[in-house]
């Protein structure tokens, strides 16, 4: 998913998925983002509206460890002005059917005097009661996706009898889902390069969404190929130079489509496992460590093996032949001449080749 939304000026921020249609913001702004923002959100400030009053903190916010908005973008935030006891947000959506969740950010600058205020998503009945914390992010989202048939979309902060401070809004986040005309990339494709992007700890790429689709957003490194039931499949991955460490992860062995496979560039020890050369019938181009193919390397390893066993086996049988002839000529030799040295001889012969 890809989000739009700001940090740099006073005021309220928001973040847009891409291809949702919204009210215009100020010419001019820079938006917060990667890598203020670890999944890249844009972050763009409100237009200015007579009904707020705008606040702002030097302090730092202690983040929410699941959204990570930026402390920049929650060192601002917006109140009603006046004697107001009513925030309201509102948009347009643009398609009759849309539907949307919303998550709003808060952190509060003051601790004097309480701050209470009830949260209304449309045509919810039920509020949800909410106090910001202290100088730490708080987060809280609609309960599930859902449309109006007018399009009218709206967000009203309302506060409680007990609350002293006005409502206030630090930013917020508008998400509609994104209808595919194809399958979405194989199940078990996926769920294999989710373990391995965990695993490894990418955080470099644009490694978020599905994995091949929509193809202008797929992923970084990886490409795809649709199979005879029109899923599309993980055919290659390029992790070259990525600061990867650890051990060659068992989880590639689960992309039964794979072709192509390149780790080279980076810290890996240990051994290749045994299954991975043998994907797609043992079709898979492997390279690690910049020594090109290893899997072809491997094969290739395991038949002049298998040629020196045969050329060993062939020069020394005819060798253990004329060596046998030999002893039994001598061991003949020795019963005409029990007595002798000759027959000691015939015996240190017989423990050497024992050995």
């Amino acid at each position: 998913l890809i989000k739009h939304g700001s940090a740099a000026d006073d005021g309220l921020h928001r973040a847009f998925l891409r291809g949702i249609r919204v009210s215009s913001v100020s010419g001019g702004r820079t938006a917060a983002r990667y890598p203020s923002d670890p999944y890249d959100r844009y972050w763009w400030a409100e237009d200015s509206n007579p009904m707020w009053g705008y606040l702002n903190s030097k302090r730092d916010i202690q983040p929410e460890s699941i959204t990570e908005v930026p402390s920049a973008v929650l060192q601002k935030a917006v109140q009603v002005a006046g004697n107001g006891r009513m925030l309201n947000i509102t948009w347009e959506g643009n398609t009759p059917d849309l539907q949307v969740t919303v998550f709003l950010h808060f952190a509060d600058f003051q601790k004097s005097q309480p701050r209470q205020f009830n949260i209304y998503f449309n045509s919810y009945d039920k509020p949800y009661l909410y106090s910001p914390s202290y100088l730490a992010a708080g987060v809280v989202y609609s309960p599930s996706w859902y449309g109006e048939s007018d399009g009218e979309f709206n967000v009203t902060l309302v506060a409680t009898a007990k609350s002293v401070l006005l409502p206030m809004l630090n930013a917020y986040e508008i998400y509609t889902p994104i209808k595919h005309k194809t399958p979405m990339t194989f199940s078990k494709d996926v769920d294999a390069i989710m373990a391995i992007k965990v695993e490894y700890g990418v955080l470099n790429k644009n490694w978020m969404g599905d994995p091949c689709y929509p193809t202008q957003y797929a992923w970084e490194g990886v490409k795809c190929k649709n199979s005879s039931e029109n899923i599309p499949r993980i055919i290659s991955i390029d992790l070259s130079n990525s600061n990867l460490h650890g051990v060659i992860s068992s989880n590639f062995t689960s992309l039964t489509a794979l072709e192509y496979l390149n780790l080279s560039g980076n810290q890996l020890n240990g051994p290749i496992p045994d299954s991975l050369c043998k994907l797609n019938a043992g079709l898979l181009v492997f390279s690690y460590e910049s020594n090109g193919d290893m899997c072809n390397k491997t094969t290739s390893l395991t038949r002049s093996k298998n040629r020196a066993a045969i050329l060993a086996i062939s020069v020394a049988a005819p060798m253990l032949v004329v060596i046998a002839l030999f002893v039994g000529y001598l061991m003949w030799k020795a019963k005409r001449k029990p007595n002798s040295m000759y027959a000691l001889h015939i015996l240190s012969v017989l423990k050497y080749i024992n050995y």
